[in-house]
């Protein structure tokens, strides 16, 4: 008895440690993100540099994209690896290293025309690919380290802590803009992110991975070894018939169309800044607002993620997400556009981190990193087709309003999907009064 208690003291104490750990290596990535924002400073900053419409679409899920393309190529190698922690460490240098690089660059390599707007759409990208590939080593880490019932708050209060962080950032960005116009300036901003990102992966250290199970020796000694599975094997069977098929491939079309809303991002701050007639400072008012946002996004996430799951916190997002959008093409006063900004992020973080909790509670117990590197390549995709067709909407037909129109039409789309997906923790409950009861969790 005292053994076991001994145990479960360790594994407490580990699960705390991690918790932590894990807190802080996402709070300060995202607060080095806000330095080189990729919703409301680089797609304006590149439009503002000569840069084509498409590759300003693209800008805020391009590291996203770069990121999720690259798990499908080394899945399953990761499938079978003992221990993550050392490549995730090794990926993680490299997937930071770039904007140090990048920032050095701008500032003293005299960089002209359009040398300046590729290079700063070409920051996110390699990072983002750098970054893929420990991408499903991290995810696996990250499940083994954090407890199930903990990953929404976790999620959550990582991207709070940026978030409120990410407040100092955008007041930053006003004034380093306002003083060092041009590359220097865009420079600075890249140094500052890449300390932060440095921060974060110093934290890796911190965690403490679970040790490796030690494969039992019993049999007969001339017994095969099982072969390895890949990417498709364990796909097709985790889609294979059953009473769960139904659910499971509905996520795959909430998780498709949830990202419609990518269609608006780009566009949003540029069309505020030249709607409103402002300078390229307001870009920095616009991302304190959209931090500010996303940290109450955050904590209304965590009330209500951690007690009722992925399920309902991400029905909400979308329900928000279709709301706030719906009133962005009205926007004309400078306040009530900057308070429509902060609500769109706010939406945007609830979504996000209830599709990531349920996407981690519906993982099969064998196989995640290939299961989870089916589900990037299912959101690189779609994030590749709402690029191009938020460019064609913009420069061809309507601009802005018809963005808003289709992101709303297929983000309900995604609602439809997911109201078919069952709920991992078996828990029924009116969405609404879920959001109530947690928004009350958190005043209280």
């Amino acid at each position: 008895m005292e053994v076991i208690n001994e145990t479960n003291h360790a594994q407490v104490s580990r699960d705390r440690r991690n918790y932590w750990a894990y807190l802080y290596e996402g709070g300060f990535f995202v607060f080095g993100m806000g330095f080189v924002n990729m919703q409301s400073l680089l797609p304006a900053l590149i439009i503002e540099e000569g840069g084509p419409s498409w590759v300003a679409a693209y800008m805020p899920t391009i590291m996203v994209i770069g990121l999720f393309g690259i798990p499908m190529l080394n899945a399953g190698w990761i499938d079978r690896l003992k221990e993550l922690k050392p490549f995730v460490k090794l990926t993680g240098f490299f997937q930071r290293v770039v904007y140090l690089v990048v920032g050095l660059v701008l500032v003293w390599g005299g960089l002209t025309g359009s040398a300046v707007w590729i290079t700063l759409a070409a920051a996110p990208l390699l990072s983002g690919i750098l970054g893929g590939l420990g991408f499903a080593a991290w995810q696996r880490l990250y499940m083994d380290s954090v407890p199930a019932s903990k990953r929404a708050s976790n999620l959550a209060f990582r991207f709070l802590i940026g978030g409120v962080t990410g407040i100092v950032a955008g007041a930053l960005i006003k004034w380093v803009l306002g003083n060092y116009p041009g590359t220097t300036g865009y420079g600075l901003l890249h140094f500052c992110a890449a300390f932060l990102f440095f921060a974060s992966w110093a934290m890796l250290f911190v965690v403490k991975e679970k040790p490796p199970e030690v494969e039992s020796t019993k049999g007969p000694p001339s017994e095969p070894a099982a072969p390895k599975e890949g990417v498709w094997t364990v796909l097709k069977r985790y889609y294979a018939p059953g009473p769960l098929r139904r659910s499971r491939r509905s996520f795959v079309g909430a998780l498709f169309f949830m990202h419609a809303f990518s269609l608006v991002v780009p566009f949003y701050a540029v069309t505020l800044l030249v709607r409103l007639d402002q300078s390229k400072s307001f870009l920095g008012v616009l991302a304190m607002w959209q931090m500010g946002g996303q940290s109450a996004g955050n904590l209304l996430a965590a009330a209500v993620g951690d007690r009722w799951g992925g399920r309902t916190t991400f029905g909400f997002g979308l329900i928000a997400v279709c709301a706030t959008v719906g009133v962005a093409p009205f926007m004309t006063d400078p306040l009530h556009a900057q308070i429509a900004y902060a609500a769109f992020a706010m939406s945007m973080m609830v979504m996000f981190i209830g599709k990531d909790t349920l996407l981690m509670e519906l993982s099969p117990e064998k196989g995640q990193s290939s299961y989870l590197a089916g589900m990037a390549m299912i959101t690189m995709t779609s994030l590749v087709v709402y690029g191009g067709l938020a460019q064609v909407l913009w420069s061809r037909l309507g601009g802005f309003n018809s963005l808003a129109m289709v992101a709303i039409v297929l983000c309900v789309l995604a609602f439809g999907f997911l109201s078919f997906v069952e709920d991992p923790r078996g828990v029924r409950i009116n969405p609404l009064l879920a959001i109530r009861r947690g928004v009350l969790r958190v005043f209280r």
